[in-house]
């Protein structure tokens, strides 16, 4: 399926299920600005690995994440070739 060798990172975002709800209410209402600002440092750091294309740098989501993904890819477009989201909440 794939005519290169890809890599696949999972961060532990700020707003993940790993992170405590002290964490998440502390942000009191900026939580999505905040995760999309992570997403975006992850991004730019793959980005500078030598291995990497950063030409060829997608994002995925499922449920909430895909919703995180498309916020993600329209204000930080510039970082990504492309993004997939599935099963997100779209109004």
């Amino acid at each position: 399926i794939y005519a290169r060798p890809c890599a696949l990172f999972i961060p532990n975002i700020r707003g993940s299920t790993e992170v405590s709800a002290q964490h998440f209410i502390a942000a009191k209402g900026q939580m999505e600005g905040l995760i999309k600002a992570d997403i975006a440092a992850v991004a730019q750091y793959v980005s500078s690995l030598d291995f990497i294309d950063p030409n060829n740098i997608f994002l995925w989501g499922s449920s909430w994440g895909a919703s995180l993904t498309a916020s993600t890819i329209l204000s930080h477009g510039h970082l990504f070739k492309g993004g997939i989201c599935d099963g997100g909440i779209y109004d």
